[in-house]
């Protein structure tokens, strides 16, 4: 059997990533971060626990491959049957070793490896607002369109005057996804942009609006350039607004849109703003006749509105209230039936469990990509974090991303217990 000695024989590239002994999922973030700039389709898969003495695997060509520190072990399996690449992360610093093998089908015992998340594309959207032009020529089925040059590309857009924003087709590829739906849409997110070794799947939800029409749709993405022949895999989720509203309790999904209250509302206002100042904004709106409830020590007031609106309708009034200087926050709010208490809302924080106190990072990466920030360890492994206007969403949707992410315990709103029934009674009241 011919050995290698992998640190000598074979062609490799070093990437400094940490400095102090890593865990598993540190490593795992190491390794997803070096494979997100590949476009070739591709599965990861990891040998468990870290290889304390060295590691050494027989290639499927009766080639053996060592190392002699302690490391943690990935394989990366394409299409190409014969084709692959090991990914070794020195568990002392996170160093990545890249070791590239042809003629070779993977390590025995790969079935025993665990298999990896899709990689995460990165993309940018692209919009047409602020032009002449429209997308035109979309399919009413559900598809994804690959587009790799300008000629491409005048296909489905039509200008009345000037041209569309510029796209470097050189480097570049766009992802037109386009169907339609039965009700007008109120809102699109793109969920995740996702490689694995079946192709890439784009996930894309869409929040369906109060009227029964039907509507063309498009979303627009930009990625690094990819084959034409690539299968892109779209899936639509199709919801009402009432449909986000849930939270996770543990690992159980509990829906509360159907508590929802239609004509009040929590908004937070800025410290040291007066009291009246805020009443008398919320009141010149038009929008309202009656503010119940202030709490000028976290700075929020409940407020009843002119008449029931439904919960895309209060979607839009939260988006102009904080256009205002003056707001920090606007939520919804649900009936309660515990004891005496009759309402239940959150504010701009939510709690985060940590797996382990090592997850820290993972914490810390994940609060900054979404423009939230960490307030406070409350308990062990267990952390306050806020929202402002500028994040990503609001407390509840952030609690149920992070906790989607499967990179924590769990996630969890933190909902304010309960307004009491003889605190509403009177308008402007002091919360006691």
């Amino acid at each position: 059997m011919k050995k290698i000695l992998l640190l000598i024989a074979l062609p490799f590239v070093f990437i400094a990533t940490l400095t102090a002994q890593i865990t598993q999922i540190q490593a795992d973030e190491v390794v997803m971060n070096r494979m997100s700039d590949e476009t070739k389709p591709h599965n990861i898969f990891a040998k468990e626990a870290v290889q304390t003495d060295g590691f050494s695997v027989v290639t499927s060509t009766g080639e053996t491959l060592e190392l002699e520190y302690s490391c943690l072990v990935y394989y990366v399996k394409y299409n190409e049957e014969t084709n692959g690449k090991y990914l070794i992360v020195k568990e002392s610093n996170g160093n990545l070793l890249e070791v590239n093998t042809k003629n070779d089908t993977g390590p025995d015992d790969l079935i025993l490896w665990r298999l990896l998340p899709p990689i995460d594309v990165p993309y940018t959207k692209y919009s047409l607002d602020g032009t002449s032009c429209q997308w035109v020529n979309l399919n009413s089925d559900e598809s994804v369109i690959i587009i790799n040059s300008d000629e491409e590309l005048e296909n489905y857009i039509h200008c009345t005057e000037g041209t569309y924003p510029e796209i470097d087709f050189s480097k570049h590829t766009l992802l037109l996804a386009n169907g339609k739906s039965n009700s007008d849409i109120y809102e699109f997110i793109v969920k995740k942009l996702q490689l694995s070794l079946a192709g890439y799947e784009l996930n894309v939800k869409i929040i369906l609006g109060d009227e029964v029409v039907g509507e063309q749709w498009a979303i627009a993405l930009v990625i690094k350039k990819i084959e034409k022949e690539s299968s892109v895999e779209l899936k639509v989720l199709t919801l009402f607004c009432e449909d986000e509203l849930f939270y996770y309790f543990l690992n159980e999904k509990l829906f509360i849109g159907e508590y929802l209250l239609h004509d009040t509302l929590v908004v937070g206002y800025e410290k040291d703003v007066p009291k009246e100042e805020i009443k008398n904004y919320l009141l010149q709106t038009g929008l309202f006749k009656k503010i119940l409830l202030f709490n000028s020590i976290s700075n929020w007031v409940i407020a009843v509105t002119q008449e029931q609106y439904t919960c895309t309708q209060l979607k839009e009034i939260f988006t102009m209230l904080k256009q205002s200087n003056l707001i920090t926050h606007a939520n919804y709010i649900f009936r309660g039936n515990i004891g005496s208490y009759h309402l239940f809302f959150y504010l701009e924080e939510f709690f985060v469990y940590l797996k382990n106190e090592n997850d820290l990072l993972i914490l810390e990466t994940l609060t900054q990509e979404t423009n939230t920030k960490i307030i406070e360890e409350i308990d062990t492994n267990m952390y306050l974090v806020g929202v402002t206007k500028y994040s990503n969403g609001n407390a509840l949707q952030m609690a149920n991303y992070f906790h989607e992410s499967g990179k924590f315990n769990w996630a969890h709103p933190s909902f304010w217990n309960l307004i009491q029934r003889n605190q509403i009674d009177s308008d402007s009241q002091e919360l006691r």
